[in-house]
Formats: structure tokens, sequence, C-alpha cells
């Protein structure tokens, strides 16, 4: 019989690696959304230029919240994969080797705080042509 922490390292292990993917997968397909919807929609000008962009960043900045939860949710992961590492060792598993911890303000954290900036920025852009095509 296998010791029940190390098969729940495993799992936790797999469904940390999803939710990593996860979080670079979502924000290729939103990227990708963009540019399909840039270039389906590239002859727009005036009123409905600015709702598209406006409606473009909107959906961007629920994107940046996505994925900073996703991102959380990764982390929660690695906590626990942490705990188990710990017990393992308290058990006498001498051989158990310490998972580096991610960095509380790094990649992840700058790609999360960019996304929200492009929505602010799409929605800001939208609002400028707005007041440009009023006046």
């Amino acid at each position: 019989m296998s010791d029940p922490l190390l098969k729940q390292y495993e799992v936790l292990s797999v469904r940390g690696l999803h939710f990593g993917r996860l979080y670079w997968q979502s924000i290729a397909f939103h990227l990708v959304m963009l540019l399909a919807a840039a270039a389906v929609f590239r002859d727009l000008s005036g009123g409905a230029l600015a709702a598209a962009l406006i409606l473009a960043g909107l959906v961007t900045l629920l994107m940046a919240f996505v994925v900073w939860r996703v991102w959380i949710t990764e982390k929660k992961y690695e906590a626990l994969l942490t705990a188990i590492e710990d017990a393992l060792r308290t058990q006498g598993v001498s051989a158990i080797q310490t998972s580096p911890l991610s960095d509380r303000r790094g990649a992840r954290f700058v790609i999360c705080l960019a996304i929200g900036a492009l929505g602010v920025a799409l929605i800001a852009v939208g609002f400028s042509v707005l007041t440009m095509q009023a006046g």
C-alpha cells in the first residue's frame, strides 16, 4: 500500500500544474480573441469603434480578474504541497526536497497587472474616441 501523503502529493501536483497551464492558456486565448476582433472590426469608426473599445476593455479587465484568481488558486496548491513536504519530513523521510516557492511579486503578478492596465487603456481610448466624435 502506498503512503496516503505521497498519493495526495501526486494528485495535488497534477492539479497545481493544471492551474499553471490554465493561467497562460486563458491569457493566450484572450489575446487571440482581441486580435481576431480587431481584424474583424478593423473598419469601425466613431461611436461603434468607441463602443467596441470600451467593451474590449471591460472584457480585458474581467480576464485580468480571472487570471488573478487562477494564479491565487495555483498558489494555494503550492502551499498544500509545501505542507505535505513538511509532514513527510516530520515522518522521518529525509530525502524530501523543498519545492521552491513562487515569488509573490513575480512575473505572474506583473502579467495580471499588465492585463488590467490593458483593459483600462482600452476603455480610456474608447472614451477618448467618443469625446473626439462629440467635439
